[in-house]
């Protein structure tokens, strides 16, 4: 369990590592700065990271932990709706983060997340659509997972959050069962 003055620590260099963002590039950022932004001292950042990169590398990872975390706890094939619901409101509840890791996160993070979730999507999608063409259901998944990626960064970065993780949620679902039927509806 983390202390209430390390999160805020952490909070706060969250915070000024995205509001320095939205003026440079991460390359261009250095602790010094950053510091200075969050209102602590280097010491208290080199207490936790290495340099900026090692900052987002923790928070990423922490974001993947959190996802295997929530397909251990509202396994997909259970309940998708819920799976997915579950998601949005993690991110939903750290705002903060989700805004940082949507900015600057490389499509290695993204191959990431997207391989977390690939077996449990297909063979969902293989009981409830009865389509066993893995191929075919292996690229559905990649143009689903992709598109959905997209639009939770949209709902992140251009909707600041207005519509619920309940509405993202039901859309996510929707648009991913059209998806799958339109293209192996037939049970192929």
């Amino acid at each position: 369990m983390v202390d209430k003055r390390t999160a805020n620590t952490k909070r706060s260099l969250v915070n000024a590592l995205y509001s320095l963002l939205q003026d440079k590039s991460i390359s261009d950022i250095n602790v010094r700065e950053l510091c200075e932004a969050a209102k602590i001292n280097r010491g208290t950042f080199y207490k936790y990271y290495k340099n900026v990169y090692d900052m987002v590398t923790a928070i990423e990872n922490r974001i993947l932990s959190d996802l295997e975390k929530t397909l251990e706890d509202a396994p997909l094939a259970a309940n998708p709706d819920l799976f997915v619901y579950d998601l949005l409101q993690l991110i939903n509840n750290s705002r903060e983060v989700s805004r940082l890791v949507f900015r600057i996160s490389d499509r290695d993070f993204t191959s990431k997340i997207v391989s977390l979730m690939r077996d449990s999507t297909i063979n969902y999608w293989k009981e409830r659509f009865g389509c066993n063409d893995e191929k075919l259901l292996g690229d559905i998944f990649i143009f689903v997972s992709h598109g959905i990626i997209a639009m939770v960064g949209q709902w992140i970065e251009n909707n600041d959050f207005k519509d619920s993780p309940h509405k993202m949620a039901n859309d996510i679902n929707h648009l991913g069962d059209s998806c799958v039927t339109a293209l192996a509806g037939d049970g192929r």
